[in-house]
């Protein structure tokens, strides 16, 4: 059969995964200690005012009038709420953190008055507000405390539990395998014929870090029969497959055959990207299989790209970072208008800005993995220095 690619945009790849696949992951409900760093499936809001009265910043006295004496009529502890009512002659003793009436003008410090029996004397003009927390300060009823789609940190977690909200939504973990096909890899170090099979080391890495959970399945050999096989066998025990290695055209790039065999659909083969020309995206029992390049480089691109936009399709967490930084030189790409060129970056802090070193590197190298910890998807021409592109991180700065 012909392994003649039709190449499609990447706009148009994302189209067709989205045309394709409904949302069939549900979110998982988890205690907000175990949930951090985990992907929150709906957007958490405050139900009602924190706090819900202004609070008293210091011990002191509250009142509504300058003075400039005032007789205490009451005291409120942390927490406690004063509801008698405040006469402008009138003050109340208030401790750090108690609740004050919301129409209460001015808190003073009691190191700042002077107090004899049930009467304090100010010698200083109080200012309106001072040492008063509003209400709704740290969260106002209805406000939006973290979004769906992020993270949740720990400064969330903590807040989420201090209102009592234990429980939070999480998109769940994809469950992904990968094969690696060639008859030219090995997992034995003392096979020096052979190649090791390292890809999947990388791309596990890179699916962990979008929130999958990812799993080497070995290694298949160049043979239709047996890729078919494989991939039929398992592809029910994971949400998605993704083979690296033999989905191009060269006598031993099978991938398409194998699959085509096994009954799987076609939904697209061949990208307009450099490197990541030969990503394609199939269907068996329902199943998405993405299939990836043998190049450590297209794979990588192919993985990130097609892996995320299938991932979210199918609701599964996807948290991957995207960051902007500044191009600290110029670069320039030949190619055609039509393709997007991928520029390896070495994403670095100084001075509170994030500045991006490209990384030049032969298409065949094998060291970009460790060299680069991003990329950024960049059309033909030049890149000027001090450009902000949007990059995509592959690991840790």
């Amino acid at each position: 059969m012909s392994k003649a690619f039709n190449r499609i945009s990447l706009d148009e790849a994302v189209e067709r995964i989205n045309s394709k696949f409904k949302v069939k992951a549900k979110p998982v409900n988890m205690n907000v200690r175990d949930a951090i760093n985990k992907e929150l499936a709906f957007d958490v809001s405050c139900d009602s005012n924190v706090p819900p009265f202004p609070v008293s910043m210091v011990d002191g006295y509250a009142f509504n009038s300058e003075g400039p004496k005032l007789k205490v009529v009451g005291k409120v502890g942390p927490g406690s709420t004063y509801t008698g009512k405040i006469d402008v002659d009138q003050a109340i003793e208030v401790l750090t953190g108690a609740y004050l009436p919301s129409d209460i003008k001015f808190v003073m410090p009691k190191e700042k008055v002077m107090r004899d029996g049930d009467t304090i004397s100010i010698y200083e003009k109080p200012v309106l507000g001072d040492n008063i927390m509003p209400a709704g300060f740290d969260c106002k009823s209805g406000e939006i405390i973290a979004k769906g789609g992020e993270m949740l940190n720990p400064g969330v977690a903590f807040f989420l539990n201090y209102l009592r909200i234990t429980t939070v939504a999480v998109k769940p973990q994809a469950k992904v395998g990968i094969f690696s096909v060639g008859n030219e890899l090995t997992n034995n170090v003392n096979d020096k014929q052979k190649s090791m099979s390292s890809n999947p080391i990388f791309l596990m890495h890179l699916l962990e870090g979008m929130g999958a959970y990812a799993r080497d399945l070995g290694i298949l050999n160049d043979d239709i029969s047996e890729i078919s096989d494989q991939i039929t066998r398992h592809v029910n025990d994971y949400d998605v497959l993704i083979t690296s290695g033999g989905s191009s055209v060269g006598e031993r790039d099978l991938m398409q055959e194998a699959l085509t065999q096994s009954g799987a659909e076609q939904i697209f083969h061949g990208l307009k990207l450099k490197p990541g020309r030969t990503g394609g995206l199939y269907v068996l029992n329902e199943k998405p299989v993405i299939v990836t390049a043998g190049n450590i480089q297209a794979s990588i691109i192919e993985t990130a790209l097609i892996g995320e936009s299938v991932l979210q399709a199918l609701g599964y967490s996807t948290y991957r970072r995207k960051i902007s930084a500044m191009i600290d030189r110029d670069v320039y790409f030949d190619t055609p208008n039509d393709f997007y060129n991928i520029l390896w970056l070495r994403v670095y802090q100084l001075k509170n800005e994030l500045y991006a070193l490209p990384v030049i590197t032969y298409s065949t190298s094998r060291s970009i993995q460790f060299r680069a910890n991003a990329f950024s998807l960049i059309k033909s021409g030049n890149i000027k220095k001090n450009t902000i592109v949007e990059a995509y991180l592959i690991r840790d700065l």
